[in-house]
């Protein structure tokens, strides 16, 4: 049973392909093939042979253009790929047998006034959030959809936590942005995650799970646990967040999980821990 990866390029797709426990079992696909990938252009899926999935398998789509800027800048033009070329990969995938994992994400909550649950209402926030939203909405009631909705996904490999490391090895102050909170979990735990729903489908009935950790972390938070357990030199400032961050993601989700720990069989692991034991290990 294979267990193919769309955008396996990214960030959290070549995670998973690289950490999960059935990685001799995963064909990658992204817009560039490579020895034992796929190519996958959302712009042209007619260059896509569907008949190349193998029903009963798994497909995790995490390809996306996942920034909220570009979402605003240009809402129609990320809709083909965010929309009509995720939907009609996916529509093509079940139609072959297969089972999908969609990656939404935790601004399709917006700024609720109570920490939203997995079947708590939609209230997307923004041109990135609408376009999950409307992904998810479009496959709402797919026996063999599902739909993973990470918080910010924490790893010495992320974005942010690059950004602090890379001034930190320059020797520069990082300027962090505060208060700016989610509910944040670690790489390890989606992968995790990812792999008992390959694993045991029909054990977790849930059609949308929640991928968020027990509490609210901010980026400050986030800059001391990494000046803490990694980087000890890193000096950083909170800064205000500004009108142009905020117009396109909110300041505060503080999105709860009621699947997470039946999943992993544990509670999400501690942040900080987390990010001792992934420097460890590299």
């Amino acid at each position: 049973m294979k267990l193919y990866v769309a955008g396996s390029d990214g960030f959290v797709g070549s995670a998973i392909c690289t950490g999960s426990r059935h990685k001799t079992d995963i064909v990658g696909l992204s817009p560039i093939s490579t020895p034992g990938s796929g190519r996958l252009d959302l712009l042209d899926l007619g260059q896509f042979d569907f008949g190349s999935l193998e029903p009963g398998s798994t497909v995790v789509f995490t390809a996306a253009i996942s920034s909220p800027d570009k979402c605003s800048e240009a809402p129609e033009e990320t809709a083909k790929i965010n929309v009509q070329g995720t939907s009609l990969f996916i529509e093509n995938a079940l139609g072959r047998g297969c089972r999908v994992i969609f990656f939404s994400s935790d601004v399709v909550f917006g700024h609720a006034d109570t920490p939203p649950e997995e079947e708590s209402p939609l209230c997307p926030f923004g041109i990135y959030g609408q376009q999950k939203a409307e992904v998810e909405g479009r496959f709402r009631g797919e026996a063999e959809f599902k739909v993973v909705r990470p918080s910010y996904i924490v790893s010495i490999k992320d974005k942010f936590t690059s950004y602090l490391l890379n001034a930190a090895a320059l020797g520069r102050k990082a300027e962090v942005f505060h208060p700016f909170l989610r509910s944040a979990i670690h790489l390890d735990d989606v992968i995790e995650t990812i792999d008992r729903l390959h694993e045991a489908w029909g054990a977790f009935r849930s059609p949308s799970i929640n991928l968020c950790g027990p509490r609210l972390v901010s980026r400050a938070d986030l800059a001391a646990m990494v000046k803490k357990v990694v980087a000890p030199d890193l000096a950083f400032d909170a800064i205000p967040l500004s009108d142009a961050f905020l117009k396109s993601r909110p300041a505060r989700i503080h999105m709860k999980s009621n699947q997470i720990e039946t999943i992993l069989g544990r509670p999400p692991l501690d942040i900080e821990a987390a990010l001792a034991a992934e420097l460890r290990r590299v």
